[in-house]
Parts: structure tokens; sequence; C-alpha cells
């Protein structure tokens, strides 16, 4: 009789399920399991293909093996594949998520009496951007030194009252 080496007889995608949003990557990684009962990481070795490759993209690039990419709103099925051998997982990607927003002017300088307007700009996962003037809650952080406006049609209108620096700060779940 001739024993060969162990033959790969599963494979084990991790995690099975995920949920990612637009934009962000998460690596999926391949754990083969073997006739002698022993288990190996075979995401390098793996050929991995998405059921959409417009919703998920699967990277094949050596070091990044794995690497699923939400392309768009949706879900795909990713499988990895040694020989005829498959895994899969089911990757869902929902909206895009907010990052961060930016103030702009960052810095801005006003004579005691004047105004200036500001402008909220989210950032999200995808790389888009949004105006969010309208949205956020624009706050000082010394009242007695500048105020700014959450009026309808003057949101993000900041006036020097007294001589000083103060912190404007605009929120929606996130904080610039």
């Amino acid at each position: 009789m001739t024993v060969t080496s162990a033959a790969l007889v599963g494979l084990t995608v991790s995690p099975g399920s995920a949920s990612l949003a637009k934009g962000l990557s998460l690596g999926f990684t391949a754990t083969g399991s073997y006739s002698d009962g022993t288990t190996w990481d075979v995401t390098e070795q793996a050929s991995w293909t998405s059921s959409d490759p417009g919703t998920v993209e699967v990277s094949m690039v050596g070091g990044s093996r794995g690497r699923a990419r939400a392309l768009l709103v949706g879900a795909a099925t990713v499988t990895a594949a040694v020989g005829a051998v498959l895994g899969t997982a089911v990757l869902t990607v929902s909206q895009p998520q907010l990052v961060a927003i930016d103030v702009t002017p960052p810095s801005p300088s006003v004579a005691k009496g004047l105004t200036v307007r500001l402008f909220a700009t989210g950032r999200y996962t995808d790389a888009s951007t949004r105006d969010l003037t309208t949205l956020v809650a624009w706050t000082p952080s010394d009242p007695l030194v500048a105020s700014i406006s959450n009026a309808p049609g003057t949101e993000g209108t900041a006036t020097g009252l007294e001589t000083g620096t103060a912190t404007l700060t605009a929120t929606l779940g996130l904080t610039a």
C-alpha cells in the first residue's frame, strides 16, 4: 500500500458572513481541512472570486488575496477555491458611512461685530462628500466671544461678539 500526503477535503471562508459600508474593505481568510484532521491557512493559495464583481471586488494580488472591497450597495457571495474544493461567504454592502466633518474656512478670523459664513462638508467611507451645512448643529466653545447660527437660511453664520478665541463646532453624530 502507498500512502500519499493528506488531501484537502474542505474549505472554510471566514468570516462566513459580514456587512460592510460602501468604500470599505475586509480581509477574508480560507482555512483548508485535510484528510488527516489538520487545518491550514490557504488564503494565499486560494483563487478568489465574487458572484457580483460590481458590488464586491476580491483581490487576487499576493499579500492581499481574499481582501474584499465594497463597491456598491447590495450583496455578493465571496468564493475561495483550491482545486475543486470551494468555500463561500456572503458580504452585504450597506450605504456609505460618515467618517468626518470638515469645517471651512478652518480658522476664520472676523472683526468684532462682523460675520463670517462657515460650511460643513461630510466625508464618507466611499470617498464621497456632501454639504452638511444646513444639517449639522453649530455650537461655539465660548458664546461670549462668538455666536453661530442654526436658524434656517443662516446656518453656519458666525458673529464676532468680543475679542478672543472660540472654537466653532459642527456636530452630526460626529464632531468637527
